[in-house]
């Protein structure tokens, strides 16, 4: 495979320098040289890319060189750059599913421009441990574009990459998708210092992505989605790239002053593969009456509809349903795309809540023991004079189970015998003039 190979030449000394050759070795190979005939006026920088390409001869790991060849050169020492291209030399074939949670690919060829920084890391992920991390580079020079149009014509340093070969085979109807994140500076100036693009075949497709600063500094990952069919036929050439000022600590590559948060492009759950119909699936939790739902379904549904069990329903992908009573409810999640549908149950159950010490008794005022308990259970407290308390218990689901009045008679200390009781969590509710206590007691035999 081969590559475009290009630098950024700086003019550091005080004399216009005329008529140089510059040059670039892959992996220690016979250097590829060729001549630029134009002029560098001191403090000037240009762009040259060079007419021959880099032939990738490894898979794997390959080190470039690169190399200004000039005559009285005063300073020979920064006349070299590299840099390392990650190559996979396999046409990729459908479908094509990465999550980067091996902590590497096989399938994304992945590489940066200098010391910009583009890598599968394990900070980079969307809930999950791994993705790509593309950052800026920390030393090199930036050059502020005048508008949108100038973004990808300079700073070649600080861009980052991450490319697939993917053949489409038999395939009418192509989708590529991926989570995508942009962390962006303080500054407020996004098209300048933080950007993306998407090309395929050798032509970028859309806008330029920017973050979306009203997200403040951790915006959240949103789904990507590129229609490939206007590209089948043939092997699909995908380049995902970025160009950003700053490296995630921060640094300025013009003043070497830090910034609060630094530019970075994350990438995560890379795929290429024909729609589908959506599967159904999901999760839960509880809080007393109130269950939050979060959907798992695979395969990109586009619409999602509850039904809670209870009447209720919600078309919201991550619904929260507070029940009016405790029970076991059988929830249903249907999901769809243009493909089809599906659906899944789950049996939630929600108890009533259960409510900590209040008013004027604490623990330190009244004790329960034991708990857990198989039979017996003593309450003691100091009554202060306090007459006709009331004593209850509940069972999971809210029933009245037992039910006394405490009175003076009894003194400080009332044992509840629970021994008739099923195993299970019930609800002790201690109650009277100026105070309420509720705990949990445990059952177990």
């Amino acid at each position: 495979a081969s590559t475009e190979v290009w630098m950024d030449i700086t003019n550091a000394g005080l004399d216009t320098i005329t008529g140089f050759d510059v040059s670039f070795t892959v992996n220690g190979s016979t250097p590829v040289v060729e001549t630029i005939a134009g002029s560098i006026n001191p403090g000037q920088t240009i762009n040259y890319t060079f007419n021959s390409k880099a032939f990738l001869n490894q898979s794997g790991m390959n080190n470039i060189e690169g190399r200004v060849i000039a005559t009285n050169d005063g300073d020979p020492a920064n006349d070299t750059m590299f840099t390392a291209i990650t190559y996979n030399d396999n046409l990729l074939t459908l479908d094509v599913n990465e999550d980067f949670e091996s902590g590497s690919t096989a399938d994304l060829m992945i590489w940066n421009a200098v010391d910009a920084t583009a890598e599968v890391s394990n900070t980079a992920g969307n809930s999950s441990s791994y993705g790509i991390l593309m950052e800026g580079s920390t030393f090199d020079t930036w050059t502020n574009a005048a508008s949108e149009n100038e973004v990808w014509t300079m700073n070649e340093n600080h861009s980052g990459y991450a490319s697939v070969c993917v053949d489409p085979g038999a395939a009418s109807n192509l989708k590529m998708r991926f989570d995508l994140q942009q962390v962006p500076t303080p500054f407020g100036q996004s098209y300048l210092y933080n950007n993306f693009r998407v090309m395929i075949n050798g032509v970028q497709q859309g806008n330029t992505y920017h973050p979306d600063t009203s997200q403040g500094a951790t915006p959240e990952f949103n789904l990507v989605e590129f229609d490939l069919n206007p590209f089948l036929g043939g092997p699909i050439d995908i380049l995902l790239e970025t160009r950003n000022k700053y490296d995630d600590a921060g640094v300025d590559a013009g003043t070497g002053g830090q910034v609060t948060v630094g530019d970075k492009v994350l990438i995560d759950n890379f795929s290429i593969s024909e729609p589908k119909a959506p599967t159904a699936g999901f999760t839960f939790t509880t809080n007393d009456l109130e269950a939050s739902f979060t959907d798992a379904s695979t395969d990109f549904p586009d619409t999602w509809s509850w039904n809670f069990g209870d009447g209720n329903s919600s078309t919201m992908k991550d619904p929260t349903h507070t029940y009016a009573d405790a029970g076991t409810y059988n929830v249903c999640l249907t999901v769809a795309n243009a493909q089809g549908n599906n659906n899944s149950c789950q049996d939630v159950t929600v108890t009533a809540p259960v409510v900590g010490a209040v008013a004027d008794i604490s623990e330190e005022e009244i004790r329960v023991y034991p708990n857990p308990t198989r039979n017996l259970v003593n309450l003691e407290m100091n009554r202060q004079n306090r007459d006709a308390i009331t004593v209850e218990l509940y069972d999971a689901l809210g029933a009245l189970q037992y039910s006394t009045i405490w009175t003076s008679n009894n003194a400080d200390k009332l044992a509840i015998d629970l021994s008739a009781y099923p195993n299970g969590i019930y609800l002790l509710k201690v109650s009277g003039e100026d105070l309420s206590y509720n705990k949990q007691i445990h059952v177990n035999k």
